[in-house]
């Protein structure tokens, strides 16, 4: 580590910045994946999503062991301070590139948490869809009706279940 923990803290910020982004570029990708219909590829996004996360959570334990190496400011130690205190405490050729670091966080978690809401609703699309699909071929649990097919395929059962085609022809 460099003589300066300023220039650390912003060097850690900016490592954060970048996996942030990465997160994002991902979520996007995952939108792209659930809306195209192929959830094979979503095993390998969420694996490299996983490691950016664990990657996020060890940066943001360095960023603390560098805040930590700022000492006391304001009578408070540095480690216990937000990122908008340090930038009002920062010397005055800090405060500039720590204020542009703040705004790229705070911008960047917040797009972030849209993709993650998009992909959360995609998701809940999928998972509606599925089991409505599921609940076609399936027994009605409640008249004690048989499976529309029967395992070997063939239609089967009473008829009770949802008839998705009309035989008359």
């Amino acid at each position: 580590m460099a003589a300066n923990p300023w220039a650390d803290l912003r060097g850690v910020l900016q490592e954060q910045l970048a996996v942030l982004r990465d997160l994002v570029a991902i979520g996007e990708k995952m939108s792209e994946v659930l809306v195209q219909g192929r959830p094979e590829d979503l095993e390998t996004l969420v694996s490299g999503q996983q490691a950016l996360v664990w990657r996020l959570g060890r940066l943001e334990e360095k960023r603390a062991q560098t805040q930590s190496r700022l000492g006391t400011l304001d009578g408070r130690p540095a480690a216990e301070l937000t990122l908008a205190e340090l930038q009002a405490l920062a010397p005055e050729a800090e405060k500039a590139p720590l204020a542009e670091l703040s705004a790229g966080l705070t911008d960047t978690a917040a797009t972030l948490r849209e993709v993650n809401e998009r992909n959360r609703a995609l998701l809940q699309g999928a998972l509606a869809y599925t089991e409505f699909a599921l609940q076609l071929l399936r027994p009605d649990a409640g008249s004690g009706g048989t499976a529309t097919y029967s395992p070997q395929g063939r239609p089967g059962g009473t008829g009770s279940g949802p008839r998705l085609v009309d035989g008359r022809a």
